[in-house]
C-alpha cells in the first residue's frame, strides 16, 4: 500500500508538529464516529479537515484520480493526526504546547499509560482488539479513553501511521497488539515503515 501523502505527512512531523489554534480546540470536543459507507473512522467533513490542516500548517493530500480507496485512508491518517494531537491538548491544559514529540512515545505508549482504574485490562483488549480489525467505531472508542492518560506526550506519526487504513480493512504492517504488546506493557515507538519497506 503506497501513499504519498502519508509520507509527506510524516516527514514534515519529523520536522515540526502541528501549530495549534482553533481547530484544535473545536476537534478536542467533536464525537467521533466511523461511517463504513464513507469509509472514514472521523466524522470530520473534508472541508473541517482540510481546513483544520492547513491551520495546522499539515500538509494536505492531493488526487489526481477517483481513488476513493486511497483517499480515504489518506484522510483519515491526517484525521487521526489531527484528534490525538487536539484529544491530548485539551487535556493537558497547555492550549499552546503542540503534545508532538519527534521519537516520543507511540500512541500505543499513552493509550498504555491510562490508569487502570480508568480503562480496565478487558477495556484494553477488547480496544486493541477493535484497532487490530479496524473496526469503524475504535479511533472514537480511543479517543475517549485517551482523554484519561497518563503520558500526554506522543509521535503523531504513530497515529498517522495507526490510521492510514478503512474501517474493515486492517493496516497491514501493523503487529498483533497494536496498541501494545499488552493492555499495561509499554508499546514499540518506531516510526511508521519508510518508502522501499
Amino acid at each position: 500500500m503506497e501513499s504519498s501523502a502519508l509520507y509527506e505527512l510524516c516527514d514534515h512531523l519529523a520536522d515540526r508538529g502541528p501549530q495549534l489554534g482553533r481547530w484544535s480546540r473545536q476537534l478536542a470536543h467533536q464525537p467521533q464516529h466511523g461511517d463504513l459507507h464513507t469509509m472514514q473512522f472521523f466524522s470530520i467533513s473534508d472541508f473541517k479537515l482540510y481546513a483544520a490542516a492547513q491551520q495546522a500548517g499539515l500538509p494536505i493530500p492531493s488526487y489526481d484520480g477517483d481513488d476513493v480507496a486511497r483517499r480515504a485512508r489518506d484522510d483519515n491518517a491526517l484525521a487521526a493526526a489531527l484528534t490525538v494531537a487536539a484529544t491530548l491538548t485539551a487535556q493537558s491544559g497547555q492550549a499552546h504546547t503542540s503534545p508532538h514529540e519527534v521519537s516520543g512515545p507511540s500512541l500505543g505508549t499513552v493509550v498504555g499509560s491510562i490508569p487502570a482504574a480508568r480503562m480496565s485490562d478487558t477495556i484494553a483488549e477488547a480496544l486493541n482488539r477493535q484497532v487490530g480489525a479496524a473496526y469503524s467505531e475504535a479511533f472514537g472508542r480511543m479517543l475517549h479513553y485517551l482523554r484519561r492518560a497518563r503520558v500526554r506526550r506522543v509521535d503523531l506519526r504513530t497515529a498517522a501511521a495507526l490510521g492510514f487504513t478503512m474501517p474493515g480493512e486492517p493496516p497491514r504492517w501493523l503487529p498483533v497488539a497494536p496498541l501494545g504488546r499488552s493492555p499495561r506493557s509499554p508499546a514499540s515507538t518506531a516510526s511508521p515503515p519508510s518508502p522501499g519497506q
